[in-house]
């Protein structure tokens, strides 16, 4: 969440879905949040995973645009910034935005880069059957109304979520 109060251009939203967590999340999470950025902090009284928290804050959304921002990630101080100039870029050329990523497992003292290997020249819902090209939800920034419309993350898959959204995204026509 600190990551998304540090960034060069604010969201107007953040929606934070606290999936019945041991320890609730509090409203002191946005003590130090930006005038300019709306929060919302929602929650599940029991579990029901990951999808639907995803859908839960979809749902609840009035932006145009959805990022998502699982727990253990966090943006670059840029990457409000760098998304808008690409959804700008594109117009309505655009529905999907995927960007490679820094993965940092200071555990194993290992820090590497993940590409999401997309470009335009490629079948995309070919390559999405053998893997995920266009990267993990934290990678990742959709139109709110395609993403809608393709009936958003399927709550009951129990692996491989995302992968199986971009695939539906892409064989709808959504423009990555």
């Amino acid at each position: 969440v600190r990551s998304v109060f540090l960034q060069t251009v604010l969201p107007t939203e953040l929606i934070v879905v606290d999936d019945c967590s041991t320890v609730g999340v509090s409203e002191d999470l946005f003590q130090d949040a930006p005038a300019e950025i709306n929060c919302t902090l929602l929650r599940n009284n029991i579990p029901k995973g990951g999808n639907h928290a995803r859908n839960f804050g979809v749902n609840i959304a009035t932006c145009d645009w959805v990022m998502f921002l699982d727990d253990d990630d966090q943006f670059t101080t840029d990457k409000v910034e760098t998304v808008c100039a690409e959804i700008e870029a594109g117009g309505e050329m655009v529905d999907v935005i995927s960007h490679g990523a820094t993965i940092v497992m200071p555990e194993f003292n290992l820090t590497y880069l993940a590409n999401t290997g997309y470009n335009n020249e490629i079948n995309l819902p070919r390559e999405l059957l053998l893997r995920n090209i266009v990267g993990s939800t934290s990678f990742v920034t959709v139109r709110r109304s395609i993403l809608c419309s393709v009936g958003l993350f399927w709550e009951e898959l129990p692996a491989l979520q995302d992968n199986e959204l971009w695939l539906r995204l892409a064989l709808s026509g959504a423009r990555f």
